[in-house]
């Protein structure tokens, strides 16, 4: 189903999951994070220690595309 979750990657940092998420939001993907803490709410739930990004199934190849080019810092 094209409106399904698929797991598209997980992170330990949090932080650089966040920053992934915002690049694949600017480029119209849609994007859920998923962790153990209660999103930062309740810290000593945090039992995996990893926050995992999903997107919609029809959005996947694209965030994989997206991803597999980066992005240049701007200066």
């Amino acid at each position: 189903m094209e409106n399904d979750l698929k797991l598209l990657l997980d992170f330990e940092d949090k932080m650089e999951a966040i920053i992934v998420k915002s690049l694949l939001e600017s480029n119209g993907i849609k994007v859920f994070l998923s962790s153990d803490d209660a999103y930062g709410y309740y810290p000593s739930l945090d039992l995996e220690n990893r926050v995992k990004i999903f997107v919609l199934e029809k959005d996947y190849e694209i965030a994989k595309e997206i991803l597999s080019k980066g992005y240049e810092k701007e200066e």
